[in-house]
């Protein structure tokens, strides 16, 4: 009888990228620096087939850019790369996590999780987290106010009940009445002006700052207003630190304004350089602009406009100065567009060398 082998002979890569069940894919890297699949499971290719590529061995545009410098990060550093990726098919916008892990010196192996469900949590939770800390601050504003409109008449009682002890006599009955009102209406104004106290040292809506890869927000986000791509979105690709949730709805509501009045083109810029303790983004566009004379964070003067998409406005300029930031229009960066400026709490950690377009 023959003893069994210690080990079985190691099956070759690809064969086991076969042997998966999630879409995997092998991206070998050619002399010019471009990538190429040089081989690729069942389920990776039925991906293809559902974005139209099927039977491609080289990465289209705008796919080709973003997997290529995820490849480039990869083989940089020598450890798994993670970004999620959006593909256009039938109408509609199929949003796949992929990791990318070298294993040979110009050979990487990609695999993808359709994460489509998850993006659009991801989005309405952001949205969510954002109205809810815009409740908190608007709560504590109408608590503060109504505390100040019950202390006046308060104040007004404990004075009256003074008149009414000075015009009473010590042996008359009403005395003793009108001082247990007196007392009660003295507690209550000291209760007021304690809690007034609390709100006037309570400490700001503190933003929670998480570190955000810009360029990818801003590719999200730009899928999501112009999803026919009909416009050129231009963004820098860097790392800043600030409130996720704000800097989502603070972009998405600068660029679909933009999106719906632009010609051709609209460019996000990062106007705060690293280590400075503010991050400030721009995001302006090639269209009409806002016109003479008219104030373009004014509803009434028909300027930045939501028409009932999304998160509107007057809510963004609530949310960003409940932190601390501020929304300011600017002159126009390109041609006569309108140009806007949003400033948070946070920095700009790095900025890549390269501009990308959505």
């Amino acid at each position: 009888m023959q003893h069994a082998r210690a080990c079985a002979r190691p099956q070759p890569v690809a064969v086991q990228l076969d042997d998966l069940g999630v879409p995997a894919v092998i991206l070998t890297r050619a002399e010019d620096g471009m990538f190429s699949f040089s081989h690729m499971n069942a389920p990776f290719r039925a991906v293809l087939a559902e974005a139209s590529m099927d039977g491609a061995s080289s990465l289209p545009p705008p796919l080709a850019r973003r997997l290529t410098a995820q490849a480039h990060v990869a083989l940089t550093t020598g450890g798994p790369v993670t970004r999620d990726l959006r593909l256009s098919a039938s109408g509609k916008d199929l949003w796949w996590r992929i990791t990318l892990r070298p294993f040979a010196p110009d050979r990487l192996i990609g695999t993808a999780v359709n994460v489509a469900d998850l993006k659009v949590l991801s989005f309405r939770q952001s949205e969510e987290i954002a109205r809810q800390t815009e409740t908190i601050s608007l709560t504590r504003s109408m608590a503060g106010l109504t505390i100040h409109d019950i202390r006046a008449p308060l104040a007004n009682l404990v004075s009256l009940s003074d008149m009414m002890l000075d015009e009473l006599q010590d042996h008359d009955d009403s005395r003793e009445l009108a001082e247990t009102c007196a007392a009660v209406a003295r507690s209550a104004l000291q209760s007021v002006d304690t809690l007034m106290e609390r709100l006037s040292t309570a400490d700001p809506l503190v933003p929670r700052i998480e570190v955000v890869p810009f360029g990818d927000l801003c590719r999200d986000v730009a899928a999501l207003v112009d999803p026919s791509h009909r416009l050129e979105i231009v963004f820098p690709e860097a790392l800043v630190e600030a409130d996720a949730a704000i800097l989502l709805v603070g972009l998405r509501n600068l660029l679909d304004n933009a999106v719906r009045y632009a010609d051709r083109v609209v460019e996000v810029f990062l106007d705060t350089g690293p280590g400075d303790a503010c991050l400030s983004f721009v995001v302006a566009d090639d269209g009409p602009g806002f016109g003479k004379g008219r104030n373009p964070l004014s509803h009434d003067e028909g300027g930045l406009r939501t028409d009932g998409r999304g998160y509107g406005l007057g809510a963004v300029l609530r949310l960003v100065g409940g932190v601390g930031g501020t929304v300011t229009p600017l002159p126009p960066r390109i041609g006569r567009g309108a140009t806007v400026q949003i400033t948070l709490p946070g920095r700009v950690v790095c900025v890549g060398a390269a501009r990308s377009s959505a």
